[in-house]
C-alpha cells in the first residue's frame, strides 16, 4: 500500500499519522506521563529527550522501510495527541505484525483503543495480507488485565510467554482471515 506523503488511517474520532517530528515533544510528554506508562510499560518511563529522539528516528526509518507502522493518534476534533498505536514490527519472514497501543490516561476507557485496533487490523487485511502478513500478534504484562481482556475480546488467543526487561510478557495472536 502507498504510505507516502499524506498517509493517514482514519477512524470516527482519530487520525492515525506517521511518527513525524512535529509531534515528538507531545510523544515525549506521553512517555513521561507516569499514570499512563508506569503500570503497563515501565521500561519506557521515564524517557529522556535524547532517548526519545533516537526512538522516534528509529520508528521513522522503520516506517519508511515498511518494517513498522507505529502511528501517532491525534484527536480529530481537538488536534491533541492522545496516544500511539499500530504495528511496532512487521516481520515478512514470519508473516507477523506486532500490534501495540498507548492511550493517555485521561483518554482511556472511551473506545479509542478499539478504534485504533480496528483501523490497524483493516490495514493489515487490505495492504499487508497480500505481502504475506497473516498473523497479528501482541504482548502485554500479566498484570495488564484491561489489555488482556481487550485482546481476548478481539479474538486473539494466548500463545505463550517471553521475557523482556526482566519481566515475563504474555503473547497473543490472531490468524487473519
Amino acid at each position: 500500500g502507498d504510505r507516502g506523503e499524506g498517509f493517514a488511517l482514519n477512524t470516527p474520532r482519530l487520525v492515525m499519522l506517521p511518527p513525524e517530528e512535529v509531534r515528538d515533544e507531545q510523544v515525549l510528554e506521553l512517555y513521561n506521563d507516569e499514570s499512563t506508562m508506569l503500570p503497563w510499560l515501565p521500561f519506557l518511563c521515564p524517557m529522556k529527550p535524547e532517548a526519545m529522539k533516537k526512538r522516534r528516528n528509529f520508528h521513522r526509518l522503520e516506517y519508511q522501510e515498511g518494517r513498522s507502522m507505529f502511528l501517532d493518534l491525534v484527536d480529530r476534533e481537538t488536534g491533541e495527541l492522545v496516544g500511539t498505536s499500530g504495528f511496532r514490527t512487521i516481520e515478512y519472514k514470519s508473516g507477523e505484525a506486532e500490534w501495540g497501543v498507548v492511550i493517555r490516561k485521561p483518554h482511556q476507557r472511551r473506545g479509542l483503543c478499539l478504534e485504533a485496533y480496528q483501523a490497524s487490523l483493516e490495514y493489515l487485511k487490505k495492504e499487508l495480507r497480500s505481502q504475506g502478513i497473516l498473523k497479528l500478534i501482541a504482548s502485554t504484562l500479566p498484570s495488564n488485565e484491561p489489555m488482556i481482556t481487550f485482546l481476548l475480546k478481539m479474538g486473539l488467543a494466548k500463545r505463550g510467554t517471553h521475557t523482556f526487561g526482566g519481566n515475563e510478557w504474555q503473547d497473543y495472536e490472531l490468524q487473519v482471515q
